[in-house]
């Protein structure tokens, strides 16, 4: 059971950081299409930054929390 909702909750959080990149990529489109007149610059710029903050946030070492360790204990 648990397992089963690790395996949900990470699906549902790569739905949401495609939903999130998809947005932000159509915000900049709009933005570069105001400024520069064409949206792909606002694309690329949207894509390039997103990726190095998803690559920041991936390799963040993980470390539990002292309610998990205590949780983990007692279970």
């Amino acid at each position: 059971m648990l397992y089963q909702q690790i395996a949900r909750n990470k699906r549902k959080t790569a739905f949401l950081l495609v939903i999130f990149v998809i947005i932000l990529a159509l915000v900049c489109g709009g933005l570069g299409y105001l400024i520069n007149g064409e949206p792909f610059s606002g694309i690329a710029i949207a894509l390039i930054g997103s990726l190095i903050y998803l690559y920041y946030c991936s390799s963040k070492s993980w470390k539990p929390s002292d309610e998990y360790e205590s949780w983990a204990r007692d279970s």
